[in-house]
C-alpha cells in the first residue's frame, strides 16, 4: 500500500457459512482518488482450496516414496534418457563404495560390469515400448569387487521422463543356488552309485 503497488496471490483461509473453511488466493491492484487518497482494492479472488488438498497429497506422497527409497535394503537409482545416475539411495552407496557425490556423476557403463554404452540405450529403447525391464547383470564396486545384481527399472513420463531402477545383491542367492545344484548332484550320484552296486 505505501508502494502504491498491486499483490498478487496474497493466500488465507477462509470460515464458510455453513461451519467449513476454504482456502483463497487474493490478487488486487490499490485504488487512490485525485488527491491519492487510498479507497480501497480492485482484484479478484479465487478458491483454491482442492489445489491445496492436492498439493498436501503429494507432498504426502513424496515424503511416503522418500521414506521407502531411504530404508530399502536394495539398491536405487533414478536415470536420465542417457544413463546417467541423477538420484541415488544411501543402500547402493553403501553396497558400491561410492559416495552419493561420485555416483551421481557417473553413468551405467561406470557401474554396470557387462554393459556397454550401446547396451544400456538398447535397455532404454526396450523400457521406453515396454514400461519396465527385468533383467540380471554384475555390478562393479569402487575396489574393483564383482558382484551379481537383479535390476528392475520403470520409466515413468511424469516424473521428468526419468527410469526408476532397483538394484538387488544377488549373491546369496545364487551361492544358494549352486549349493542346492551341488546337492542335486551329489543325490543323483549317489542314486547312480547305488543302482551299480545292486547290479
Amino acid at each position: 500500500l505505501q508502494n502504491q503497488r498491486p499483490f498478487s496471490d496474497f493466500q488465507y483461509v477462509m470460515a464458510t457459512k455453513d461451519g467449513g473453511v476454504r482456502t483463497i488466493s487474493v490478487s488486487g491492484v490499490p485504488v487512490f482518488d485525485g488527491s491519492h487518497k487510498f479507497l480501497g482494492y480492485r482484484g479478484a479472488a479465487r478458491d483454491i482450496t482442492q489445489l491445496k488438498l492436492d498439493e498436501d497429497k503429494m507432498l504426502e506422497k513424496e515424503q511416503r516414496y522418500n521414506s521407502v527409497i531411504a530404508t530399502s535394503k536394495d539398491g536405487f537409482w533414478i536415470v536420465d534418457s542417457l544413463g546417467n545416475l541423477v538420484d541415488v539411495n544411501k543402500a547402493y552407496c553403501d553396497r558400491s563404495g561410492y559416495s552419493r557425490d561420485e555416483l551421481l556423476g557417473m553413468n551405467i557403463t561406470d557401474l554396470d560390469a557387462n554393459a556397454t554404452k550401446d547396451d544400456v540405450m538398447a535397455q532404454i529403447n526396450s523400457i521406453l515400448k515396454s514400461g519396465n525391464l527385468l533383467l540380471t547383470s554384475e555390478h562393479r564396486t569402487k575396489n574393483g569387487e564383482i558382484w551379481p545384481v537383479e535390476i528392475s527399472t520403470s520409466f515413468d513420463m511424469k516424473q521428468g521422463g526419468r527410469f526408476f531402477t532397483f538394484i538387488r545383491d544377488i549373491t546369496e542367492r545364487i551361492r544358494m543356488e549352486m549349493q542346492a545344484r551341488r546337492s542335486q548332484k551329489m543325490e543323483a550320484v549317489g542314486q547312480l552309485t547305488g543302482g551299480i552296486a545292486h547290479d
